[in-house]
């Protein structure tokens, strides 16, 4: 009787040992973020707030309605673009003129994004 207790009492511990064993998470693996990293993540999200802060003021919202865009809508719509898109937009958009002579790149990025926001 002794020995088949201590027998099950080994059993009992093997087979916790072998369940804790299988049952051990995965390792995580942290990558290195470099200061550039960081800089692209701020210089994205204050491209976007610029974004955000022109379609709210009330000229370009004027605009955008005589020209029958929902500001609402296009709101939304530069919420869901990309990084890489929001940054080429508002790099543009400092570039272009107030008024005046546009280029035909230029006639095509404005092509290009009202055919997005609409």
């Amino acid at each position: 009787m002794v020995s088949q207790n201590r027998y099950c009492k080994a059993f009992f511990i093997f087979i916790s040992t072998l369940i804790f064993l299988l049952t051990a998470q995965t390792p995580l693996y942290a990558g290195i973020v470099t200061t550039t990293d960081i800089v692209e993540a701020q210089t994205h999200e204050i491209n976007r707030e610029k974004l955000s802060a022109l379609l709210s003021r009330d000229d370009v919202r004027q605009a955008l309605e005589a020209q029958g865009v929902d500001a609402a809508n296009a709101q939304q719509r530069v919420n869901s673009m990309t990084n890489t898109e929001i940054q080429q937009l508002a790099a543009n958009m400092d570039q272009l003129p107030a008024g005046g002579n546009l280029s035909t790149i230029e006639w095509l990025l404005i092509i290009i994004i009202i055919i997005i926001l609409i």
